[in-house]
């Protein structure tokens, strides 16, 4: 992971990064905070790039370190979900503009926590990969929301980085995003 933040983020971010140790409180914010981001963001499979950069821009400044949009593979013990084990040729730049093709997976990373606040909505749905929906019910149970762990492998989903997207990256994202968001309830 240092080496990945440090090819897309400042000698000061990376820094943060290597002195966050979460606290309860901090986890505690991520957990509200995911819900809050799945209540407004339509239920829409695959949003996992504009999922996370939503969940990402609402941490960055209440965290006491950085909230990370990492982009990847995601695997059910050796079978690849999403992306591919080696990272396409130029995954850094797949971000700065739309690219339908990327195959990969978005996550956050809050020190060396992982909040996932989209693969169960993916999960769930009729468009998820069998293996990945029989896996999830089976392991989570139905209707589960965000998944948080502290390590790259939870259980048998593997998360592989390959990527951190900038600042820049996020907030476009972020900024591209409002249209997921539902509308209000009167």
């Amino acid at each position: 992971m240092r080496a990945l933040i440090a090819a897309s983020r400042t000698a000061e971010e990376l820094e943060r990064f290597n002195r966050f140790c979460p606290s309860d409180a901090d986890m505690k914010y991520v957990a509200e905070t995911g819900r809050e981001v799945l209540r407004h963001v339509r239920p829409t499979p695959g949003a996992c790039v504009l999922m996370s950069a939503v969940l990402a821009t609402m941490l960055e400044d209440k965290l006491s370190g950085p909230a990370l949009v990492v982009a990847g593979s995601l695997a059910v013990g050796s079978t690849l979900v999403f992306g591919n084990a080696e990272p396409p040729g130029d995954i850094k730049n797949a971000f700065n503009q739309t690219n339908l093709s990327w195959d990969g997976h978005c996550w956050v990373s809050v020190g060396e926590w992982i909040a996932d606040v989209s693969v169960f909505r993916t999960a769930y749905s009729a468009k998820s990969p069998p293996f990945l929906r029989d896996y999830v019910v089976s392991e989570f149970g139905p209707g589960r929301g965000m998944m948080i762990a502290k390590s790259a492998a939870t259980g048998r989903l593997i998360y592989t980085p390959q990527c951190i997207l900038t600042r820049d990256q996020t907030d476009a994202l972020f900024r591209g995003a409002r249209a997921m968001f539902a509308p209000e309830e009167p």
